[in-house]
């Protein structure tokens, strides 16, 4: 006799491979003797679900947190631009401020692949 997980992959295979349906009530036994065999099984495949997701979220605020900054930096800028092109604004020490806006993106992507080598 073959063990469960052999049992649900064989019944698996046999169903793909030859168009045929698979019994729920097999496959369902099949399951139910992986996890009496493995009763640690459940609670393994949740940690791991849940380390995922957390990584997953974390992941997903770094990405919008640093294309939210080079967005609002970059907008900074244009508008600054269009003033002193419509001779609102007089131009400030524009190297100085270039040095700060560049300063600032740089420690936006550093922040972020700090973050991503912590992670991984």
């Amino acid at each position: 006799s073959l063990s469960p997980p052999a049992m649900l992959l064989t019944m698996l295979k046999a169903g793909v491979t030859q168009l045929k349906s698979v019994s729920p009530r097999e496959v369902a036994s099949a399951v139910q003797g992986i996890y009496e065999n493995d009763p640690d099984l459940l609670a393994s495949a949740t940690t791991w679900l849940v380390a995922g997701f957390i990584l997953y979220a974390v992941g997903v605020f770094i990405f919008l947190f640093s294309e939210i900054n080079a967005v609002l930096i970059t907008r900074d800028s244009d508008f600054r631009t269009s003033l002193i092109k419509g001779g609102y604004a007089e131009r400030i020490d524009s190297p100085e401020l270039e040095k700060q806006e560049k300063r600032e993106l740089r420690k936006m992507v550093g922040f972020s692949l700090m973050l991503l080598v912590i992670l991984l």
